[in-house]
């Protein structure tokens, strides 16, 4: 990334990622990846497991949730980067998965 300069915005969520689907083990969950300022932005996600333990090489759109999710809570962390800095945001988690 190149240095940020006084005034240039750093990227955010206009419109805050979500997750479709529903949490049960073998249904494919989708994060939505928001709406993210100021263009141009590059976008990477990690799907986590009850708020913070990172779901090893899920970095998809989607994902199918598996019986290691059964009993526990999902989320899709979405980090938008610009040539100046990145800002990360959290979807809100799933119901327990089933």
């Amino acid at each position: 990334m190149a240095s940020r300069q006084r005034g240039t915005p750093r990227p955010y969520a206009e419109a805050r990622p979500s997750i479709s689907g529903t949490a049960a083990q073998g249904n494919v969950l989708t994060c939505n990846d928001g709406v993210w300022i100021p263009q141009p932005i590059t976008i990477t996600r990690q799907w986590i497991r009850d708020a913070s333990t990172v779901i090893a090489g899920q970095t998809a759109a989607t994902y199918t949730l598996a019986a290691a999710d059964v009993t526990h809570t999902v989320k899709c962390r979405v980090t938008g980067t610009n040539a100046y800095d990145a800002t990360t945001t959290d979807t809100a988690s799933t119901a327990t998965v089933a």
